[in-house]
């Protein structure tokens, strides 16, 4: 399934890069520094870490029904003790490929699945770890499919289906 949204996304920048009066981006990020030393110590056992996530949102106007958009993100990681590098890593965040129209939405790919602020219902919170100290908020995407249709009343409908479900969901019945 990777390796077709990867193809799918590759298909869907080249066409849309051929018709760019009706494809637009939007390119953001953010970024977190966290450094602690001591006057007592020296610069080398001070630790740092550095984080990046930057993000591009791709979007191909079909007519005015649909939209086929991309969205990506990079969690870049980098841990160094004073001036020697310990630990440096790069992994997809977000990568989903969608389609929207008017009353519904499709998307594939590694996002973010949240049933709610899950504050009274721990079982809502099955796929989003989101550590509540963390100023970034950031957690682990799943692999899965979402469709969504909205009825003319506000009502919307979802549907999942996962390609791989955290391991941590098995602890969390039990």
């Amino acid at each position: 399934m990777k390796v077709a949204l990867r193809v799918g996304m590759l298909v869907l920048f080249s066409y849309a890069l051929a018709q760019p009066q009706s494809f637009s981006t939007d390119v953001k990020g953010q970024a977190s520094l966290v450094h602690s030393s001591s006057i007592e110590s020296s610069f080398t056992e001070s630790p740092t870490t550095l984080r990046y996530i930057p993000q591009i949102r791709g979007d191909y106007e079909m007519n005015h029904k649909g939209r086929l958009g991309v969205d990506a993100a990079l969690n870049l990681y980098n841990f160094s003790l004073g001036d020697s590098l310990v630990d440096m890593e790069g992994e997809f965040y977000r990568l989903t490929l969608r389609y929207d129209s008017p009353n519904s939405q499709i998307r594939f790919g590694l996002q973010k699945i949240n049933f709610g602020p899950a504050r009274m219902l721990r079982v809502l919170q099955w796929f989003d770890e989101v550590d509540q100290r963390d100023p970034l908020a950031l957690s682990p995407g799943v692999w899965a499919a979402m469709g969504r249709y909205f009825f003319d009343n506000g009502v919307d409908l979802r549907i999942w289906t996962m390609a791989d479900a955290p391991t941590r969901l098995a602890t969390d019945l039990g």
